[in-house]
């Protein structure tokens, strides 16, 4: 699991306090300990009126050697922008690693949760349409871009979360020289979608 660190507080005595709440279970009463959850910094990207093609790479996250840090993925989430009629299919993606630093495309710039957040080092990257080298298969998903029902169209904007992010996994980490890409892998070439990911960053040494 990597290096821990941790203080060690004598009994009763003069080490660290710690947050404590008394309840009382039968007969014993047990001090139950204050637990927060780190706020990592934290950045989006959005690849916006993604166009649909064949074996595209919609959405590329890289972290290259050389940058210093690990990412953790929080979120990708896929949003039809299709507001008029479209005949629609079902289209099979694939989330995957990748192999190699990703080329060409368009190159999206995040936005920090806030301001005051580090610059992102220069080989962290988002691409859309890129050229990317597909590494070991994550998970398929399939989607339909059909239109949006305009009687539900605030219920529909943001379709959910398409990441693992249940509360007990392990985050998933992106150490340097490795990424994740969303490819389509189906044909077809109607509407369009938008592309947002979320993830965190820590310098490269930090235990997860």
């Amino acid at each position: 699991m990597g290096n821990r660190t941790f203080t060690q507080v004598p009994p009763d005595s003069t080490g660290d306090k710690l947050a404590m709440r008394n309840r009382t279970k039968g007969a014993d009463t047990i001090l139950e300990q204050s637990v927060y959850l780190s706020e990592e910094e934290t950045y989006l990207a959005v690849a916006d009126a993604v166009a649909f093609a064949a074996n595209k790479h919609h959405l590329t996250i890289f972290n290259a050697t050389g940058s210093g840090v690990t990412l953790r993925i929080h979120q990708i989430r896929p949003i039809n922008l299709a507001l008029t009629a479209i005949s629609g299919v079902g289209i099979r993606f694939e989330i995957r690693r990748v192999n190699g630093a990703p080329t060409g495309g368009i190159v999206i710039t995040p936005e920090k949760f806030d301001a005051n957040n580090s610059n992102l080092p220069a080989g962290v990257t988002v691409r859309t349409n890129g050229t990317v080298t597909n590494g070991n298969l994550l998970y398929p998903f399939a989607l339909n871009n059909d239109e949006i029902p305009l009687t539900s169209l605030n219920g529909n904007l943001q379709q959910n979360n398409i990441w693992l992010n249940e509360i007990k996994n392990q985050p998933f980490v992106i150490r340097e020289n490795e990424g994740v890409t969303v490819q389509q892998i189906t044909s077809s070439t109607v509407g369009s979608f938008a592309w947002l990911i979320v993830f965190s960053v820590e310098t490269a040494n930090a235990d997860v």
